[in-house]
């Protein structure tokens, strides 16, 4: 049985962003699956055949002086957390294609993706704020303990020094993932690679499209895409 989780919280994405990524996962996996939700957020309106799950230690506000606002994605390496395999997944991501694909790349190592439509080498930028070279809108693990016990022993520093999960995976667990190649995933609003395949905005082969975003950069959300482009409408539904 594959556990598939999501995490929300806050106001940014109403209870309609968890029941598609559910009608999605229902659609597009073709292995037996149950679904959960980790939130606080009120569960009017939620699919009952999402099971919500309430924050552990790490929560979305309380804490002074935290950097990484996505913080409720570190209790995924919990050990406690959920049993068996798992695969997270961000509440806006697009599934094109069968979700089988990614977990038949799982060989004991965790899996995450990584941002390959970015140019990391020449972007000045990019080690002074602790660039990501990881995507995480997906993940797959059945245990992480290095990372479990490096944010138990050094949050204080964590929390304070990374903005995402994503900064602080590129730049203190790299080696304890095992990279998804560009041809899984792409970038809605960036491509899929640099330099030889940066096309945005059309519908492309891959399990995953992506939708960060960046202000200031004409990136558009997974809902305004949604208003805009016809293909969006066949996958993202209830």
């Amino acid at each position: 049985m594959l556990n598939v989780v999501c995490s929300w919280w806050g106001d940014l994405y109403d209870v309609s962003y968890v029941n598609k990524l559910y009608g999605q996962v229902k659609r597009n996996c073709s292995l037996d699956f149950k679904f959960f939700v980790q939130t606080e957020n009120d569960l009017n309106g939620l699919n009952p055949w999402i099971e919500a799950i309430p924050f552990e230690r790490y929560k979305p506000e309380g804490e002074k002086f935290t950097k990484m606002w996505d913080r409720p994605k570190c209790n995924y390496w919990s050990p406690n957390f959920l049993p068996g395999l798992k695969i997270a997944l961000d509440l806006d991501i697009l599934i094109l294609d069968d979700l089988a694909k990614i977990i038949e790349l799982y060989q004991g190592e965790p899996l995450c993706l990584r941002s390959w439509w970015h140019d990391h080498e020449n972007k000045y930028w990019f080690k002074q704020n602790y660039g990501a070279k990881i995507n995480g809108g997906c993940f797959v693990w059945e245990n992480n303990i290095p990372v479990h016990n490096d944010l138990k022993k050094n949050w204080d520093v964590i929390s304070f020094c990374f903005k995402t999960m994503d900064n602080y995976v590129t730049w203190r667990q790299l080696k304890e993932f095992e990279l998804i190649g560009p041809e899984y995933s792409y970038s809605f609003n960036r491509g899929r690679s640099y330099p030889d395949n940066m096309e945005i905005r059309t519908k492309q082969d891959a399990v995953f499209c992506l939708f960060n975003t960046d202000k200031g950069h004409d990136h558009i959300e997974l809902h305004e895409a949604y208003e805009k482009y016809d293909w969006i409408k066949d996958y993202w539904h209830i």
